[in-house]
């Protein structure tokens, strides 16, 4: 009788552990270029928005949105946004919607491919995932020239944020209408306005970290001692008093001279409250 040509069975679980054997060294590769290519977009996002806050001091001669009364939001990115490419259409299109708005509306440079709280079931409607330095804006029409002598290129404008934020749901909004939602709050940080409650439907309420500085020289340091930014946070342990990035490896920041840097999980608390404030005559080394 012909014999027949077959494959033996140790041949083919040689052959699966080959093909698992690189399907596991494939599969970290694979991930590794997602990573890579939505911290790139998150980056691209940062220096769009960046650019929008430029548009914006260009039109009113050299000066940054700010916001003059210390208890209301500055609306940040939704002042900015007819200064970003096709941001009038985008600006015209919200105000013409339904506009009780509490239908969802996403704008794409505002939203970061790798924030882990934008995944199916989040209730951001109009999600951001970049946090402003309301700390810096806090005051009425800053001016390029006056209000940053600690310089453009050592003072954050943007650091990431998760959308929607901790066991309270925080959610942070482009739009900085924040009138009805108790858990809604405007896209900022070291906002001294901004107010987080602690639990839905009980009292008390907490507020921003904000950079406190003293001494000579100077230096600036948390108004929560010890903390600067969370590096991956479980959603559940998310705190939305602070920044926090999807990044392993260190989170994105958009200094107010529109280049975009990554601050190292690693920076010291003075290095990281010192790049917060923008008159504060700290010397401080993100690297």
């Amino acid at each position: 009788m012909p014999r027949r040509n077959a494959v033996s069975l140790l041949e083919l679980l040689v052959v699966v552990a080959i093909l698992g054997t690189l399907l596991a060294m494939l599969l970290p590769a694979v991930q590794k270029v997602r990573e890579a290519a939505a911290r790139m977009q998150s980056q691209n996002n940062m220096k769009q928005t960046g650019l929008s806050f430029h548009g914006f001091a260009d039109a009113q001669d050299g000066h940054f949105p700010g916001c003059e009364i210390s208890d209301q939001t500055g609306q940040y990115l939704f002042r900015v946004l007819p200064f970003a490419d096709g941001g009038v259409l985008i600006r015209k299109a919200y105000e013409e919607s339904s506009n009780t708005s509490y239908q969802p509306f996403r704008i794409k440079w505002y939203v970061s491919p790798a924030d882990p709280s934008l995944g199916p079931g989040t209730r951001a409607l109009r999600p951001a995932s970049y946090a402003v330095n309301a700390f810096a804006l806090r005051t009425a029409r800053p001016s390029l020239v006056a209000n940053f002598p600690d310089g453009l290129s050592n003072t954050y404008l943007l650091t990431e944020h998760y959308a929607a934020c901790g066991a309270t749901n925080t959610w942070f909004d482009w739009t900085g209408i924040t009138p009805t939602l108790n858990m809604m709050r405007e896209a900022s940080f070291a906002d001294r306005s901004m107010t987080v409650f602690a639990k839905i439907g009980m009292g008390g309420s907490l507020r921003d970290v904000i950079p406190v500085t003293s001494g000579f020289p100077p230096v600036s340091r948390a108004s929560t001692p010890g903390v600067t930014f969370q590096v991956r946070p479980k959603l559940d342990e998310c705190n939305p008093l602070i920044p926090q990035t999807p990044h392993a490896g260190g989170m994105l920041v958009g200094m107010f001279d529109g280049s975009v840097r990554t601050v190292s999980p690693r920076v010291s608390e003075e290095a990281f409250w010192g790049s917060v404030t923008p008159a504060g005559g700290e010397v401080v080394t993100l690297d």
